[in-house]
């Protein structure tokens, strides 16, 4: 691991739980039409190219997000095109194609000096990225995606290339779920690193969130909903253990569980997680966001809600937790997600959440 440079200065941020909850909670790729458009589909599929526009290509939503940091972001995009010039020298990269979907980095398909193709990732500035780097050195490829590199001052990560995303096989979700469990189990028994701190109640910090943007955004979610969201946020926070908590992944939605390309360990299904949002908490929170995106079965199922149920029933059996826990966990995080995408100007996206959260509340 080359991590010579050292950590990337802190900055000053918002604190409390709401803070927190805004911080972590992660766009949705869900889409009304159905499934999950994940970004990695075109990981593999067109050849490299050194094409200085392309790699340079930063999407809209990571150039809000820039400018949602103020100065500090507006200068990280400025400097963009000479820190991957530092990086590619640094490490013997080829630059291609940018890829499309993150929300707080610039990602970027590259190929090494020996012809291996690599993901190059240059984070946005923000405190969670040691943790980040942290996890995935810990992790070590098990269950995870390969780190290859990290520059801290950049904050910058070399990965290993990847395939299509598991939803974008086409599997029935009752047969994808109990791989990204299966995962789930294996990330959870690495021992948290101290850049994380100590346990989070999260379901108290997704209340806030949820309660603060109703607010902001009235009639965007019913009131049903918004109550059975926070309905699920009280069981989870009242059952809150700080000591049965564990390192989560953190957005383990079926965007983030990607093929690999060839047999290795570690990825005993074919399938590892990438992008984690690590911290540490109640692991039934991890399955419940591998629920959150799907759309399309539940607009196309006669019992939504025994649908969703039974998937939870799915995750709990494999990865040895508690269905119930995962079932409010599920629908907490797909009202959370649905309020947090319409807030940012994704509507298509939330309301797609908010709409299928509507159809699995128990009558």
């Amino acid at each position: 691991m080359d991590d010579r440079a050292g950590p990337a200065p802190a900055r000053r941020r918002a604190s409390g739980p709401g803070a927190r909850a805004l911080r972590r909670q992660t766009v949705p790729c869900a889409v009304p039409g159905g499934g999950v458009d994940a970004w990695w589909r075109r990981h593999q599929t067109a050849p490299v190219s050194a094409t200085p526009d392309d790699a340079l290509h930063l999407p809209q939503i990571v150039l809000q997000k820039a400018d949602r940091d103020g100065d500090g972001g507006r200068a990280w995009a400025a400097a963009l095109p000479g820190v991957l010039r530092e990086l590619c020298g640094r490490w013997s990269l080829v630059l291609g194609e940018a890829l499309p979907g993150a929300s707080e980095s610039h990602v970027v398909r590259a190929r090494t000096a020996a012809g291996d193709d690599v993901v190059l990732k240059v984070c946005v500035p923000g405190d969670d990225f040691t943790a980040r780097a942290d996890v995935l050195r810990l992790a070590a490829g098990d269950g995870v995606v390969r780190l290859l590199a990290v520059d801290g001052r950049h904050q910058a990560l070399l990965l290993e290339a990847l395939g299509p995303d598991l939803a974008a096989q086409g599997r029935d979700p009752r047969e994808s779920l109990p791989v990204v469990a299966r995962l789930l189990a294996r990330l959870w028994q690495v021992p948290a690193p101290a850049s994380l701190g100590p346990p989070v109640d999260k379901a108290a910090d997704l209340a806030v969130l949820v309660t603060s943007l109703a607010e902001a955004l009235p009639g965007t979610a019913s009131p049903r909903v918004v109550r059975a969201a926070l309905a699920g946020a009280a069981r989870r926070s009242a059952a809150f253990d700080p000591g049965a908590s564990r390192l989560l992944h953190g957005d383990a939605a079926g965007a983030n569980v990607l093929r690999v390309l060839k047999p290795r360990s570690g990825a005993p299904d074919g399938y590892v997680l990438c992008d984690p949002q690590p911290f540490v908490a109640d692991p039934a929170y991890d399955l419940g966001v591998s629920v959150r995106d799907w759309v399309a079965p539940l607009r196309a199922s006669t019992d939504p809600a025994a649908t969703v149920r039974s998937w939870c029933r799915v995750l709990a059996d494999a990865a040895a937790c508690d269905a119930e826990a995962v079932w409010d966990w599920a629908l907490l995080e797909r009202v959370a997600t649905g309020l947090f995408a319409t807030s940012l100007g994704a509507p298509e996206a939330g309301l797609a959440l908010l709409e299928t959260a509507e159809m699995v509340i128990d009558a």
